[in-house]
C-alpha cells in the first residue's frame, strides 16, 4: 500500500469497513475509493492521521468502486500490522 498524508478524507466520507487497534486508542477505516485511513479516538481535528490507497497505480478520480471498495480490515493480535481486503481481491 502507498501512504498518503495530503488527501482530504474526513469523517464525512462514507466508510465500508472499520477496525479498532487491539491495544492503542486508534482505528482504521476503509471506503469505496480503496482508501484506508488511520484515526485516533477523541481527536479534535476532522482529518485522518495517515492514509493508504490499495491500488497505487490508479488515480483517485478514476477509481472503480466495484473493485476498490474496502470490505474487511483486521489488525494482527499485537497491532503491529493490519490487513485490508477490497472487492477486487
Amino acid at each position: 500500500m502507498k501512504a498518503y498524508s495530503n488527501l482530504s478524507i474526513t469523517h464525512e466520507d462514507y466508510t465500508n469497513a472499520i477496525e479498532s487497534h487491539p491495544c492503542l486508542p486508534l482505528y482504521v477505516s476503509g471506503n469505496s475509493k480503496g482508501l484506508v485511513c488511520l484515526w485516533s479516538y477523541g481527536q479534535m481535528a476532522d482529518k485522518s492521521l495517515n492514509q493508504w490507497i490499495l491500488d497505487k497505480n490508479t488515480k483517485m478520480d478514476q477509481v472503480n468502486p466495484k473493485k476498490a471498495t474496502i470490505k474487511r480490515l483486521e489488525f494482527t493480535p499485537h497491532g503491529d500490522k493490519f490487513m485490508a481486503l477490497n472487492t477486487g481481491g
